[in-house]
């Protein structure tokens, strides 16, 4: 009995693992979806931070400030 019960249990476990193995797919929220990749910061010196990396690639990127100024 206890032998089938473990037997069960790592099939169980095993499907879990293999279900994160699936390919992507664009609702996912990836570049194939065409979306905006979304960053969000908290405090301003990261928000420059990443704008000063994006460069001329700030199209691509919704870049967000979670404070507003002076809070």
């Amino acid at each position: 009995m206890k032998k089938n019960i473990s037997l069960f249990l790592c099939l169980i476990f095993l499907l879990g693992m293999l279900t994160g193995c699936g390919a992507a797919s664009a609702a996912n929220g990836g570049a194939a979806a065409g979306k905006k990749l979304s960053v969000v910061t908290t405090i301003f010196p990261e928000y420059d931070w990443v704008r000063q990396i994006l460069g001329d690639k700030a199209e691509g990127v919704d870049l967000t400030l979670l404070l507003d100024n002076g809070a």
